[in-house]
């Protein structure tokens, strides 16, 4: 990410640093761990984490709002699986969000 503020769904992202504001809760992404709600979630290579709003992908962010993920400028329309049963999410859409 590029340090910018995504508004998505009257939530905000911001990546600039160590620090996510995602709906109200303090994320703290460092190296490749991730504090969240008093969770520790292991971000690396290959993991992919869904919850709720939040989707890591090779320690990239990834923000999901609905069927909406913001990425590096980019918003992309997918369908989003549950973790527990898969593994996986497919990308049906894709647009500049810059």
């Amino acid at each position: 990410m590029d340090g910018s503020v995504l508004f998505a769904g009257g939530s905000v992202l911001f990546a600039g640093g160590l620090v996510l504001l995602v709906d109200g809760s303090v994320l703290f992404a460092g190296g490749s761990v991730l504090f969240a709600g008093g969770l520790v979630l292991l971000v690396d290579c290959s993991v992919l984490f869904a919850d709720g709003l939040v989707l890591l992908v090779d320690g990239s962010v990834l923000f999901a709002d609905g069927s909406v993920l913001f990425y590096d400028g980019l918003v992309l329309f997918v369908d989003v699986f549950d973790y527990a049963q898969t593994d996986s999410f497919m990308v049906v859409g894709v647009f500049d969000y810059a």
